[in-house]
């Protein structure tokens, strides 16, 4: 039997059940769709998200995983990937962290103030919330069922954004969906982890059996994480051996939260604006590399086979197994075609549609005096599709809420297609009339459509009163506030990365504000075609680890770079990418053990003249020009004259740098002049005019002056002055 399911072994049906989408919001850096695409593109049966408290990717990992299913993807020769819906939980170890989790504080943020505390030992950041973390997935829709019952009762004993996860309530819960969840040990941040780094290992057997016990034998397991890090190998062989000692079976996964290795950059950014910190800042609290990726089962297999431990090893095999396991059994079907209101009481000897038949048919004779023809034929029309599309109780609820306004005096009134329909015109819901405007109904309620919508507009004074009478009348416990996803928009994503990336206050605001679109996709665009920018972070020289860039989908900021895409380079180390205005940057490793060192970079076209030039001169050129694929040796940054002095930021140590051979002078555009051609349209005689740049030591802005260059003369013909330092790694770019 041919296909990608052939020859298929236990690595090949291993499922990732511990994943972070975006919506653990600062924390995950991919969306639910791409952690899906990446599962699919390594055959992986299953994926799990696991955001924190809370199941909001779960609507958007289901329609991704559908999309794997159509004869297109299986003609690609994708897999297809079942969903499985799932949550991690933060439960407060202690009466302190369970009074500040309902204040809504952070106690493992090092940032935010020095009373903070710095967590336990061999927690790698700080997560978004304090607590020993443990993973439910859902086995059937009776586990999604308690799932959601325990996230809304843990929302409603928490502040906002900080729900509070009682112990008692969630063994409470466990107890009651016994056999519908499957419950995971959690990451290093898991109680029983946390207890081996402590060194407390009767602790962590205890905290084992005492969260197996809620439990069916079987469906609670420890799992099993190694991202190279150099104790991972030492928990691992802990955890195998604690398992064993507890009678517990393991599983591994890879505690995802980015879905591939570039994916760390932005992940990285995310951790800082949730801090409030800069890279260099928030340093020991990001991911140690790029290992927390999806990755297929083969590659999780040499891993393990390289444990130094047997039994390690042998627990490691068996988790991938069990992995796959876990994917098969978890089955939970979510049909976004059923659906049922939460019910309306009528009197007695009535049905919902006899009610609003009888209220439709007084609200009419009310409007219209005397009842038309037309009118009739039209509340009949209407009533019938209702009567079909069972939304009788729809549109009681919604009289009933305006009968409460009315009777109160709070102004309101429905708007929008619901000003279509004349049973809601009848009813008191709108106040237009549908026959005297020649409105189409169909616009509101299609048969063939979604359900229907009706907006109200309230008294913003005594909207609350609304609210509230909502609770009373349906239980606050089967009422909800619908909440509004927001992103970030491109001025937004761009001031929050520069600030993590560490540029001064005045640059942030200087480029946001010379954005003209709304759409982050679209930042990169602007500022290469404005051509005014460019000069500013090479003449800033800010020393950051990547090139982040709001790009990506729109209402997101996603880190760019060209990492294994990047060309091999040429005989100095050096491959050049297609000469286009770009906006540069000096990039730096910092946390990644895995960063490339030779990124791609992009010259501007007048850097490369003067480069050509100097080059030329110098020798060091193969002959041909740059377009058509001729090498060139990497330049100098930061050299823009031949003996050019920069002043740097005061919490920068000043810098000279000699004379590179022959190297040209720039002349720099203004960076107030968003209108100045410099950047990209100096013509060629630009190298030969001096120009010196300066940074202002109070507010971190380039200014520029006209004066005679200070030439610092090297000793040595043909070398640069040896006070100049390494030269950093090359250029990157900013692409959209």
């Amino acid at each position: 039997m041919g296909g990608p399911m052939a020859g298929r072994n236990a690595r090949d049906d291993y499922c990732e059940l511990h994943a972070h989408s975006n919506f653990s919001f600062l924390d995950g850096a991919s969306h639910p769709e791409d952690l899906v695409a990446r599962a699919a593109l390594l055959e992986m049966p299953a994926l799990a998200i696991t955001d924190h408290a809370g199941m909001y990717a779960a609507v958007r990992l289901w329609k991704a995983t559908q999309q794997t299913a159509t004869p297109a993807a299986r003609d690609a020769g994708l897999v297809p990937v079942r969903p499985i819906i799932g949550v991690e939980l933060a439960i407060p170890r202690d009466d302190h962290e369970l009074r500040a989790a309902r204040r809504g504080r952070k106690l493992n943020d090092p940032i935010r103030g020095a009373k903070a505390s710095r967590g336990w030992p061999g927690e790698l950041h700080a997560g978004p919330a304090p607590g020993d973390h443990l993973v439910l997935l859902a086995r059937d829709p009776a586990g999604y069922t308690a799932i959601s019952r325990l996230i809304s009762r843990a929302h409603l004993a928490g502040e906002k954004q900080f729900p509070v996860f009682e112990r008692g309530q969630v063994e409470t819960a466990l107890d009651e969906a016994r056999g519908h969840l499957i419950g995971l040990s959690g990451c290093r941040n898991g109680e029983a982890p946390r207890a081996l780094l402590a060194g407390q290992r009767d602790a962590a057997l205890d905290a084992a059996r005492r969260w197996a016990a809620h439990f069916p034998e079987g469906d609670f397991v420890v799992e099993l994480s190694h991202h190279r890090g150099p104790d991972d190998d030492w928990l691992v062989a802990q955890l195998a051996a604690l398992a064993d000692d507890a009678g517990l079976p393991t599983v591994v996964t890879n505690e995802v939260h980015y879905a591939e290795a570039g994916g760390h950059r932005l992940q990285d950014v995310l951790v800082c604006i949730r801090h409030g910190a800069s890279l260099d800042e928030a340093r020991e609290l990001l991911l140690p590399n790029a290992e927390y990726r999806v990755k297929p089962g083969r590659e999780l297999a040499v891993i393990g086979a390289a444990l130094p431990d047997a039994r390690a090893r042998r627990s490691w095999a068996e988790g991938i197994a069990r992995a796959g396991a876990i994917g098969s059994e978890c089955r939970l079907e979510m049909d976004f075609e059923r659906w049922r209101f939460p019910g309306f009481t009528v009197p007695e000897g009535e049905t919902p549609f006899s009610y609003l038949y009888q209220l439709a048919h007084e609200g009419l004779r009310r409007r219209y005096r005397p009842i038309t023809k037309r009118a009739l034929e039209q509340l009949t029309h209407e009533l019938g599709i209702i009567d079909r599309t069972n939304l009788a109780e729809f549109f009681l609820i919604v009289w009933d809420l305006m009968e409460y306004a009315r009777t109160n005096g709070i102004i309101g009134q429905g708007r929008g297609s619901a000003g279509d329909s004349i049973v809601a015109y009848a009813l008191g819901i709108t106040k237009v009339d549908p026959i005297e405007h020649k409105l189409l109904f169909e616009r509101f309620i299609n048969e063939a459509r979604a359900l229907p919508d009706i907006d109200i507009d309230f008294d913003v004074n005594r909207r609350e009163e609304v609210i509230q009478y909502v609770y009373r009348r349906y239980g606050a416990d089967h009422a909800a506030m619908v909440c509004n996803v927001i992103t970030y928009r491109a001025r937004s994503a761009v001031r929050e990365v520069a600030k993590a990336l560490g540029f001064p206050t005045e640059a942030i605001d200087t480029i946001a504000k010379a954005l003209d679109t709304r759409d982050a996709s679209d930042v990169a665009r602007d500022l290469a075609l404005d051509g005014s920018f460019s000069w500013l972070f090479e003449e800033l020289g800010v020393p950051m680890d990547v090139l982040a860039t709001p790009s990506g989908r729109d209402g997101r900021a996603q880190i760019q770079t060209d990492g294994a895409a990047a060309p091999q380079p040429g005989p100095a180390g050096l491959a050049l990418a297609p000469a286009t205005p770009s906006v540069h940057a000096f990039v730096r490793p910092s946390s990644d053990s895995s960063w490339n060192h030779r990124p791609r970079p992009t010259l501007r076209p007048d850097l490369a003249a003067a480069e050509a030039h100097a080059r030329e001169v110098s020798g060091d050129h193969d002959g041909r020009p740059y377009s058509e694929g001729g090498w060139y040796p990497p330049r100098r940054p930061n050299v823009l004259d031949t003996s050019v002095t920069h002043v740097r930021h005061e919490s920068w140590e000043r810098q000279r740098y000699g004379p590179a051979p022959l190297a040209a002078s720039l002349d720099l555009p203004d960076p107030r002049d968003n209108g100045s051609p410099g950047a990209w349209n100096d013509p060629p005689d630009v190298l030969d005019r001096a120009g010196v740049v300066r940074i202002d030591p109070e507010s971190g802005m380039p200014i520029q002056e006209r004066r005679r260059p200070q030439v610092i003369r090297s000793t040595t013909p043909g070398r640069t002055n040896d006070k100049i330092g390494q030269i950093p790694a090359p250029l990157t770019t900013l692409s959209g």
